[in-house]
């Protein structure tokens, strides 16, 4: 499985070595890979079971999703450095079921048997989409709630007006 980014810089590079048994789990790695110049690839990323990458539209930022057991996914963030340099500035997994749960009324995060964060897409240049979902039994569960986070200023809201006032243009009244 291979992607290209955005403005067609790079494109991504999946490698998962053979496993010497059904039993063993082989690291799995993410290789940036220049479009230009296929011998410059950067390792970004590195993995046992499920991953996936999402370019803000004007590459300096990345997000990857990393389900590494079953019952849990995280979000990472990357900031570019240089070309195809990106160093992860933070995990925001814990914030984000923080944040949801302070947004409930709750002063800290219920327990949850399973629990998957996802970043869903970038809505501009430093705003990322973020999916939770989760459940502990029939009486606790979160299903599909949706915040944004912003990279520049490293906080969620669920200000959606904020958001689209950001994305329309109507022109003079």
């Amino acid at each position: 499985m291979a992607g290209d980014s955005p403005l067609g810089t790079f494109h991504i590079e999946y490698h998962q070595p053979p496993a010497p048994n059904a039993e063993t789990r082989e690291a799995q790695e993410v290789w940036l890979v220049s479009s230009k110049n296929p011998k410059n690839r950067q390792l970004l990323y590195t993995y046992y079971r499920d991953v996936e990458v999402i370019f803000s539209d004007d590459e300096k930022w990345l997000v990857v999703n990393d389900q590494p057991v079953s019952n849990v996914s995280q979000v990472f963030l990357f900031r570019q450095q240089k070309k195809l340099q990106y160093e992860p500035t933070e995990d925001i997994t814990d914030r984000a079921w923080q944040f949801a749960a302070s947004k409930m009324g709750r002063k800290k995060r219920p327990a949850l048997d399973h629990e998957y964060a996802q970043g869903i897409r970038w809505t501009d240049g430093h705003t990322l989409l973020v999916c939770l979902q989760g459940d502990a039994d029939r009486n606790i569960s979160i299903n599909q709630w949706l915040c944004f986070y912003d990279v520049a200023t490293r906080t969620f809201s669920t200000d959606l007006d904020k958001l689209n006032q950001r994305h329309a243009t109507f022109g003079a009244k």
